[in-house]
Parts: structure tokens; C-alpha cells; sequence
């Protein structure tokens, strides 16, 4: 192959992949407040699910291609915090589980005058699942993130 051709063939590599992550930087993203409910439950549910069978539950609600269901949990606020980015962040859990649910709430969303105790309803993609991770013989929480208040 000549110089030529291997350099052309390089450079149209290279025009190529930019494009590429040029499409998937500025790909439309999903507006979850708008977005159709996939699943409505209890947070308890939701523990208890991945609690229990991990790989079932994964195959339910986690998607490869960044498609994850949409799903509005109830449970009771047991703590608040902030992102590193300032962004509000509730955990819903019964007092009985050692585990809950982290919800992170979507860019320009407000949790609005909450209190911890207060049942409360939110929309949002799950990203992980809770699970009981055996090398540091702890509870990791599950995750939800693009989450909206959803009126009760």
C-alpha cells in the first residue's frame, strides 16, 4: 500500500470518528419529566427486587444502550444531600432496610420544601440497583438520577 493511500485512509479514520462523537455528544437526550412510566412501585419493591435476584432485576429495568426504564418510586425521604455540582440528591428507605434508593434530581430541577419522614413520589431512570457488596461487607444503595417530584 503506498504512503498516499495509507495516508488517506487514516485521515478518513480520524473525519470519521469525529463525526461519531460528534453525533454522540449531541445526541437528543431523553426528557425524562415527559417520558413515559415503565414501572410504579414502593421503594421496598424496588429493594427487595434486586435484593433478591440481581440478574432478574438488571434484565427489567437496565438497558446496555442507555435506554434504562423509567420509573416512579414511593417510599419516605431518610436523608438529603447535595451533588458535587449543587444539584439535590433525596435517599428513600423504610426504617427496616439497611439499603435504599439515591435519587439525584435532573439539571434545573428543585426538590422544592421537603422534610426527611415525608412520603414522597418520584420519576426518574434507574442506573444501579441495590446491592450488598461482599468485599466491603456493606449495603450500596441503588440509583436514580433525572429524577422530578411526581405529585401524590
Amino acid at each position: 500500500m503506498s504512503r498516499r493511500r495509507l495516508f488517506g485512509s487514516i485521515l478518513l479514520f480520524i473525519i470519521v470518528l469525529i463525526i461519531s462523537g460528534v453525533f454522540y455528544v449531541y445526541q437528543p437526550h431523553r426528557n425524562i419529566t415527559e417520558a413515559r412510566v415503565d414501572y410504579t412501585l414502593q421503594v421496598n419493591e424496588l429493594i427487595t427486587e434486586y435484593l433478591d435476584n440481581t440478574t432478574k432485576a438488571n434484565a427489567k429495568y437496565l438497558s446496555d444502550d442507555g435506554q434504562s426504564k423509567v420509573i416512579v418510586i414511593v417510599g419516605v425521604i431518610s436523608a438529603t444531600s447535595k451533588s458535587a455540582d449543587g444539584r439535590d440528591i433525596l435517599i428513600l428507605k423504610n426504617k427496616r432496610q439497611e439499603v435504599g434508593i439515591q435519587c439525584l434530581f435532573a439539571i434545573g430541577e428543585d426538590e422544592g420544601d421537603i422534610k426527611i419522614g415525608e412520603k414522597i413520589k418520584i420519576k426518574g431512570v434507574l442506573r444501579a440497583g441495590p446491592e450488598y457488596n461482599e468485599d466491603l461487607e456493606m449495603y450500596e444503595n441503588g440509583y436514580l438520577e433525572k429524577c422530578s417530584i411526581v405529585n401524590i
